[in-house]
C-alpha cells in the first residue's frame, strides 16, 4: 500500500507541474515493456547488471514523411549507493523535422523491501530540433530551379535549435509486476530556429507516461505477460495494452492494441520475441493500421534488441562486475 500511495503522490506532483500544451504526435513504442528506460529514467539501474537496449521503429510505411525512430540506451546499477546510472540517445525523423536527444540518467532506490523496490530517477541532457525548409511548401512560394517560399519565417535550407532536456520518473518493481510514471521535457523549453528574415519559435511540450505490467505463471514453462501504457501531452490521451505468451523464457508470442475508443484506435499488433543467448534477446512487432490512415500506409515495423549481462554479485570487500571479454 505504501508503494501505491507514493506513486499516487508522485503522479499528482508530476501532473501539478505541467501546463496545457499544443497537440503534437508523441513517440510511440509497441514493445515499450522491453525497453522501460526509453520512457522512464527511474528504471535506471533496476536490473542486476549491465543493460544495453536498441529500438528501431518505422511507422506507417509507404506514407511519405512518416515517423522513423532510432533509440539506444545503456544503464547499470551502482549497488554501493543503491542507485543506477545510464545514458540514452534518440533520433526521430518526422517529415521535414529531425529531433535528436542525448541524456544522462540517475536513479536512486528510495525503498528497498524484500517484496518490491521503488526508484526515483532524473535524466538531464540536450535536445536538438532541425527543420529542413527545402522540404516545405508555402501558398505563395515559387519552386522551380530553387526554393523561394516568399515567406520571411520559413527557412529555405536547414535550421536548428537546442533546448535543455529534463525528465523525471518513478518506477516500482516487485515479484512479477512493475508500475511507473514519468514526464519528459519537464521544463517545457522551446526551440528558436532561424528563418529567412525572422526567428521561428517552436513551443516545447511535456510528455507524460504511465505504465504497468504483470507476469502470470501458467505452468513451469509458460507465463502470460500483460502490459499497459498511457501517454499524453496533457491535451491528447493515448492508451496501449499488450498480452504476450512466454514459453520457457525463450520465445514470446502476443498481441497489442493501441487506442481505446473510436477517436484513438490506431493499430492492432503482432508481437514476437526470441532469446538468442543467455544475454541477448531480439523482439519484433508489426502494427496493422485500423485508423483512417490505414488506406495510405502498409503498417509499422519495430525491432528491439536487448543485451543484459547479469554480472554483479556481492563478495566481501565490495561488488565485482566481470568484463564480458573473459566470460
Amino acid at each position: 500500500m505504501r508503494v501505491r500511495n507514493l506513486l499516487l503522490v508522485i503522479t499528482i506532483w508530476v501532473l501539478g507541474v505541467a501546463e496545457p500544451a499544443l497537440a503534437q504526435q508523441l513517440p510511440q513504442y509497441t514493445q515499450f515493456q522491453f525497453n522501460w528506460l526509453a520512457i522512464n529514467p527511474a528504471y535506471t539501474g533496476m536490473s542486476d547488471g549491465i543493460e544495453l537496449n536498441g529500438h528501431l521503429r518505422r511507422q506507417w510505411v509507404g506514407l511519405e514523411g512518416s515517423p522513423f525512430n532510432q533509440h539506444v540506451n545503456a544503464n547499470m546499477p551502482v549497488p554501493y549507493w543503491y542507485s543506477g546510472v545510464g545514458i540514452a540517445v534518440t533520433n526521430d525523423l518526422l517529415g521535414a523535422e529531425r529531433n535528436t536527444r542525448a541524456s544522462f540518467s540517475f536513479a536512486y532506490k528510495i525503498l528497498r523491501k524484500p517484496a518490491y523496490v521503488l526508484s526515483l530517477g532524473m535524466s538531464l541532457g540536450v535536445a536538438q530540433k532541425s527543420l529542413d525548409g527545402s522540404l516545405l511548401i508555402s501558398p505563395d512560394g515559387v519552386y522551380g530551379s530553387g526554393v523561394d517560399h516568399q515567406d520571411g519565417v520559413i527557412p529555405s535550407g536547414t535550421s536548428s535549435g537546442l533546448q535543455p532536456d529534463v525528465g523525471l520518473g518513478a518506477f516500482a518493481k516487485g515479484e512479477g509486476w512493475t508500475a511507473g510514471v514519468s514526464m519528459l521535457n519537464v521544463t517545457k523549453s522551446g526551440y528558436k530556429l532561424d528563418g529567412n528574415e525572422s526567428e521561428v519559435q517552436i513551443a516545447g511540450e511535456q510528455h507524460l507516461y504511465g505504465t504497468g505490467s504483470y507476469r502470470y505463471v501458467l505452468t513451469h514453462r509458460m507465463a502470460l505477460k500483460a502490459a499497459v501504457l498511457l501517454q499524453s501531452n496533457l491535451k491528447q490521451l493515448q492508451g496501449q495494452a499488450s498480452l504476450v505468451l512466454a514459453y520457457d523464457d525463450f520465445v514470446d508470442v502476443g498481441v497489442a492494441l493501441r487506442g481505446f475508443n473510436d477517436k484513438s484506435l490506431e493499430s492492432l499488433s503482432l508481437v514476437l520475441g526470441a532469446k538468442l543467448s543467455e544475454q541477448l534477446r531480439l523482439g519484433y512487432s508489426y502494427d496493422a493500421g485500423i485508423s483512417g490512415l490505414n488506406g495510405v500506409n502498409s503498417g509499422s515495423h519495430e525491432i528491439v534488441l536487448n543485451y543484459r549481462l547479469k554480472s554483479v554479485y556481492t563478495i566481501k570487500g565490495g561488488k565485482v562486475i566481470y568484463n564480458p571479454r573473459f566470460l
